[in-house]
């Protein structure tokens, strides 16, 4: 198999002498989707500029889309949390320092 790659700006070839070797997980799924023709052509040119397959290039967007999504949850778990303690008696600090008593005349 030929592939083409970008390094440093240079598109080069590269030929893979394993046919159906897995690039990335052993364990990978085939999926079929369907885009809209404006995406596929979009879809193409990037690759074009990357010298990545359309498979790569979906995967990679997927991993982005993850992340993202794990971080935004990540930031609703501590905008959720923000705060609760407010209103609480005693106080967050007297509660610590309470806390930190207690342990003071132990061994």
């Amino acid at each position: 198999m030929v592939t083409f790659v970008r390094v440093l700006g240079q598109v080069q070839r590269k030929v893979c002498l394993t046919q159906g070797m897995m690039t990335r997980d052993d364990d990978a799924v085939r999926t079929i989707i369907e885009l809209p023709a404006a995406q596929i052509e979009a879809l193409a040119r990037f690759c074009r500029q990357e010298g990545v397959s359309r498979a790569e290039a979906i995967r990679r967007a997927v991993d982005k889309l993850v992340a993202g999504s794990e971080t935004a949850e990540a930031q609703r778990k501590l905008q959720a949390g923000f705060g609760l303690w407010r209103g609480r008696s005693p106080d967050g600090r007297r509660h610590i320092e309470a806390l930190r008593a207690e342990w003071e005349g132990r061994p």
